[in-house]
């Protein structure tokens, strides 16, 4: 009888062992992908911020010197596995295109900026065109 109550206790040992893998494998999983999806939005946040910056600053110099600039900024092609795109309602919207929810949104301060098309990360720059105090993005 000793012998079967060995095997049982060894037998509800392993399963609850068992048991504690899967549920660690599950909670960490978890924890990653929310740790993943808020490292993306600051990511997404500081290209915003990048695009934003140059944006300012190529109007203001086409505006103090009367002149047209043409200029290409380099932005990654992929933030975490993430490619994303670039829009312009009344302000600077990234998303990324497999999960739209993930994005960030930068005011603009009612600055004269058009866009033909989105403009998606794999291209791996952003044509900005500055003249008589309009923007255009391509």
């Amino acid at each position: 009888m000793k012998g079967q109550y060995l095997t049982v206790e060894y037998m509800v040992f392993f399963i609850i062992g068992i048991g504690m893998i899967i549920s660690i494998y599950f909670i960490f999983s978890n924890v990653n992908e929310i740790s993943e999806r808020n490292t993306l939005k600051s990511q997404l946040k500081a290209v915003g911020g990048i695009v934003k910056g140059t944006i300012i600053n190529v109007l203001e110099i086409s505006s103090s010197t009367n002149s047209k600039i043409d200029y290409n900024l380099s932005i990654p092609p992929k933030l975490s596995r993430c490619i994303y795109m670039i829009e312009i309602d009344e302000n600077l919207n990234l998303n990324c295109t497999h999960d739209v929810s993930i994005g960030a949104v930068l005011s603009l301060y009612n600055l004269n900026i058009t866009m033909k098309n989105i403009i998606y990360s794999t291209k791996g720059y952003l044509e900005i065109n500055a003249h008589n105090e309009t923007v255009e993005l391509k």
